[in-house]
């Protein structure tokens, strides 16, 4: 081992932070930790996102947890065309979720999903299969961020709806013609229609919806899961399946 005498400068004349960052004394709250069971979070990115996308919620969340064993997965299977069919998605994103508690044999207790956009989606269809109900006794919360559960139907800015008619017809996508309840001339067949005819919500011990008024994207009744006045109107037979979602 070298012995140099010497001193550390620092244009600083004190500490930043009187709390270590990086590394923390072993405690016994620290072995209780370790014993306790994993809670896997799983964080679903929207269209055409990236498994960076959530990657500050799981900071906060980390710090916030800091009592609590946890193991996060960054989705990240479907990031290269999320304008693909929900359903092939679906499958997807269900193969990458087992493969990845499998592959690192997580022990775990309770798993939550965090969603945003048409991530969202993702998740409550994953939720009707037959594959994932392995899952569904540990169920803990769902935090949906600014996911159109009801589609884009009925939204207040034209010009966003013109450019989503535009995107689905030029990129030929098949997600977005499934939010917009177009991908079945009968509305009761449509993908996002018997989708909200399934109870997957009911399975999490909390469900939290996550909206705003400044989302220019996801309408903010369909992120809310909420009846609006426009749809309220709307005799036609679209619009009272709508109402029925």
């Amino acid at each position: 081992m070298l012995s140099i005498n010497g001193c550390f400068l620092s244009d600083l004349p004190n500490y930043s932070s009187e709390r270590v960052l990086i590394s923390s004394p072993i405690t016994a709250h620290s072995f209780l930790r370790l014993r306790q069971p994993t809670h896997v979070i799983v964080c679903v990115h929207g269209l055409e996102g990236n498994s960076n996308d959530l990657r500050s919620f799981r900071v906060f969340l980390e710090m916030a947890m800091r009592e609590t064993r946890v193991d996060f997965i960054m989705s990240e299977v479907n990031q290269s065309n999320t304008f693909a069919d929900f359903n092939i998605m679906t499958d997807n994103f269900i193969q990458e979720l087992f493969h990845h508690l499998e592959a690192f044999k997580i022990q775990f207790d309770r798993i939550s999903f965090i969603g945003h956009s048409l991530g969202n989606i993702i998740i409550r269809c994953a939720l009707s299969r037959r594959a994932f109900r392995p899952l569904v006794d540990r169920l803990h919360t769902f935090l949906s961020l600014s996911g159109p559960h009801l589609g884009m139907l009925y939204h207040t800015n034209s010009i966003v709806s013109t450019g989503m008619w535009v995107a689905q017809k030029w990129k030929k996508s098949e997600s977005l013609a499934q939010l917009a309840l177009r991908d079945h001339s009968d509305p009761r067949q449509t993908f996002l229609y018997r989708l909200n005819q399934n109870r997957g919500l009911s399975f999490f011990k909390n469900v939290l919806l996550v909206s705003s008024v400044q989302d220019h994207y996801v309408p903010f009744h369909s992120a809310r899961i909420e009846m609006c006045k426009p749809a309220v109107k709307d005799t036609s037979d679209l619009g009272m399946r709508f109402c029925s979602m």
